[in-house]
Parts: C-alpha cells; structure tokens; sequence
C-alpha cells in the first residue's frame, strides 16, 4: 500500500530529474536557450539568435521512424475470440500512435512507460508516458520496476495537482486539495501486477532506464554548430555594405552615421572635394572576410556528431566533395537497425505483459500471440519476392506460415487473412478431388 512518504519521496525524485528532461524536450522541440561566450558575436545579436540547428530532433526521429508498430501476430490454431480481442485491443489503444509516441521519448529522455488505463466505457486502453512527467524506481535486486510515479494534471500554481503511484498489485491515485493529498486504491487482482511498462533506450546493468540519445554530447555539438552559424550570420551582417576607408580627410570631416551613411555608400557616385592645397583623400576599400573557415568548422561538427549518433553527414546537411560511400552508407544504416531492433525486442515484450494484464482485468484468457515491428532495414519489394520464391520451390509448406507473409511486408491483419483464404482454397479443392473420384475408386500414388 502507497503511504504519503513514498509519494513525497518520488515527487521529490521526480522534481531533481524534471529539468533535465526539460532541458531535453527543449532541445527536441528546438526552443533551447542560445550560449554565447561574448567574445565573436554582439550581445545584442545573440539576444536575438533563433533556433537554426536541427541536430537534436533529427538524432531522436531518424532511429525512432525505424520502429513502426505492425499489430499482434498470433499462431494459425489461434481461437477466433483472441484475434478479436487483440484488434480491438490495438485498435482501441490506436497503438500505432502510441507506440511511436513512446519510442520519441524514450529516445529523447532515455525511457518512456506505457501505462494501462480505462476509457469511458470501462475498457482497457494502453497510454503513452514521457519521462519528463515520470519517475520510476527500479528493483536492483530482481532487475525489474517496483513502482511508477505519473503525473496526471498540473495545478495553476505549476505543481502537480493529481499523480498516480503504480506499484505491484495496487495504483493509488492522489489528489491534492486543501486539506492535502487524498488517496485512492485500485488493487489489482495478480498483486505482482505493475500497469506501468517500460519503454527503455539502450538499458545497462549502471543504467537499467536507459540513456538519452540527446546527451551530452549532443548538446555541446549542437551549441558548437548553433555559435558558428551565427558568427557566419554576423559576418555576413557587418559585410553586407562595402566599407570604405577615406584616407586623408580633413579632421572635421563627417562620414555621417545611421541612414544618413548608408545614403553615402548606396549613391551611384559619391564626390569627396579637395581641400585647400588641392589634396584629395585616398578611397581604399575593406575585402570581403571568407565564410570558408565557418564552413569547415560546421562540417567538422557535424561529423563528430554522426561518429556519435551513427547518423550519415548527409543526413545532417553536410555536402562532402567525397560523398560517403555506399558501403559506409550502408554500414550506418545496419548500426542504426541494430539498435531499432533491440528497442523493438523490449517493446515487444512490454506490449505482450500490457495485453495479457489488460485481457486478464476483463477475465479473458489469451492464446498464444507476440507483438511484430515493420522491417527496420529497407529492403527492395523485387528481393524480398525473390527470397519468397526461392524458399517456396524447396519448402512450399513456407508460404502457409505467417512469417513468411510478414517478411513480405505484410500487417499481422492481412497475414491472417490471406492464411485464411488460403486454407479455404486447399479445403475447396480437396472437396473438388474427392468428388471427382470414381465412386468406390481409391486414388495411390506411385507405381500399381
């Protein structure tokens, strides 16, 4: 049972962790404070620097886009009631959203949970949580969660108003009023049971929640690449009009300032007089400063990050003179697939535990089923009907299995049908055969 100081120990813990993880959001959603040394750029120009750097949303996204949620697999003796209620389960969850919602921010903050909840009518749904509005605490000893803090609702005084505490067979939800926080009791009828699941970028033994892929490494290079983009801006500033040097004027003379100087440097012909003994002043012009250097430090940058990241140069706006190879190219591609499937692998498991909880609070016993991911490697459509073609012609009983259909980019949903229609066409010409048969005539193959 949840008591006042385990909540107040986690609000604490939550509230040491949340400006981290909103440091990270910012950074995602491009809304991080810009970090000048005062030494290149005029203060009043980084004052007004805006968000030009990508680096960050584009280190979540393009390893978060190579998990996509592809419905619940079951085996063909699968009863009809299991693959009901899984597709309305999913359907009801809209876990393709879900799911992708909870990669983001696991890749983002380094975990994310998933939740089990109700909606209006009672039933299960699954629901995404960022680990900003999160704390879990993890069990060292079994390796496992032993309990979730969620933030429901913020109050207008930006503290929280209303939590949920999930532990082990029982979700207290607390709800601050004037005389302080009251409890409610959900028990759940397994008391092992946890309805919070989680979503874990790249788990160690030292990190059992996982590891951001915003680190901090990548808010230092993005901070690197944001200051040279705005020293190019500022150079760009100080040399879009030509300045001109008059040599030898007069020490009363007046260039003029504000528009009144522009004026000067835009007229056609500008007429400088002579002074008394006939000296005119000597018109020399500053040279145009080369965005060369800039240019060469920013592709340095973006370079460490894709060491980082695994992510190509090109990816991140780099136009190499030596384009990387197709090999490399590829080489990136199998180490970023490598981590998608492990996610994948976690994420299966997590949504297979949420299922089986949710079927179990409405007394439903499921059969045999796993949770299945699209591809995370691109594979052409003519190669993967190859591959299909060459495994039926040696094993032909291959294409009445599931993951055959799957590896052909097909959904759990479709695989189940065309397995169906499949099974009805071999019934229907078995039927066909033994009609056509002799009455009375048994047909053997082989030799009489």
């Amino acid at each position: 049972m949840a008591t006042p100081q385990k909540l107040q120990t986690a609000l604490t813990k939550w509230r040491g962790l949340h400006r981290r993880n909103a440091l990270r959001s910012a950074y995602y959603a491009g809304e991080q404070q810009f970090t000048s040394y005062g030494i290149g750029l005029p203060s009043k120009m980084a004052a007004q620097a805006k968000t030009v750097i990508g680096w960050p949303r584009k280190t979540v996204d393009m390893l978060a886009d190579l998990t996509a949620f592809a419905g619940f697999a079951v085996a063909d003796d699968t009863d009809t009631a299991t693959v009901e209620w899984l597709t309305d389960f999913a359907r009801r969850s809209n876990l393709g959203v879900t799911v992708q919602q909870a990669v983001v921010s696991a890749y983002t903050h380094g975990c994310a949970f998933i939740t089990l909840a109700t909606d209006g009518d009672g039933l299960p749904v699954l629901v995404p949580r960022s680990a900003a509005w999160c704390y879990g605490t993890w069990d060292s000893v079994m390796q496992r969660l032993s309990s979730v803090l969620t933030i429901d609702s913020m109050g207008g005084d930006n503290q929280p108003n209303r939590v949920t505490l999930h532990e082990r067979g029982v979700d207290t939800v607390y709800t601050r009023g004037v005389m302080g926080w009251q409890a409610t009791e959900f028990p759940a009828t397994d008391p092992q049971r946890l309805t919070a699941y989680p979503v874990v970028s790249n788990p160690s033994l030292d990190r059992p929640l996982g590891v951001a892929r915003i680190d901090r490494e990548v808010i230092g290079l993005t901070q690197a690449a944001w200051r040279t983009v705005m020293r190019m801006e500022c150079t760009a500033e100080y040399y879009s009009s030509p300045h001109v040097w008059l040599v030898g004027t007069a020490e009363d003379f007046d260039p003029g300032s504000g528009e009144n100087r522009w004026s000067a440097l835009a007229n056609a012909i500008n007429v400088v007089t002579g002074d008394e003994n006939g000296q005119h002043p000597t018109l020399q012009q500053l040279a145009q400063a080369t965005m060369t250097p800039h240019g060469d430090m920013l592709k340095s940058l973006a370079l460490l990050l894709s060491a980082d990241t695994d992510i190509p140069p090109e990816a991140l706006g780099i136009d190499r003179s030596n384009p990387t190879s197709a090999d490399a190219l590829a080489a990136m591609e199998r180490r970023l697939s490598r981590k998608a499937d492990r996610m994948n692998r976690l994420l299966a498991s997590s949504l297979e535990r949420a299922a089986r909880d949710a079927a179990a609070s409405q007394g439903v016993e499921l059969g045999e089923f796993h949770a299945t991911f699209a591809a995370t490697s691109e594979v052409s459509e003519a190669a993967r009907v190859d591959a299909f073609t060459k495994i039926c012609s040696v094993c032909p009983v291959y294409a009445q299995t599931p993951e055959a259909w799957e590896r052909l980019g097909f959904d759990s949903q479709q695989v189940h049908g065309i397995l169906r229609k499949i099974r009805a066409q071999q019934a229907t010409d078995t039927l066909a055969q033994l009609m056509a048969a002799p009455s009375g005539v048994t047909e053997v193959d082989g030799d009489a």
